[in-house]
């Protein structure tokens, strides 16, 4: 399954959007701020 890193600091936004993902057959990650995404990305 595609895991899709999403990186928003709304909640209510990241929220919708992990529904819409998540009903389209996406596993989702979500953080709330640009470091923790990159460190993500990095493999930590």
């Amino acid at each position: 399954m595609t895991r899709i890193l999403i990186a928003e600091d709304e909640p209510q936004i990241s929220a919708f959007v992990e529904r819409g993902l998540r009903a389209a057959g996406y596993e989702t990650v979500i953080v709330d701020d640009g470091p923790p995404a990159l460190e993500l990305l990095r493999g930590g």
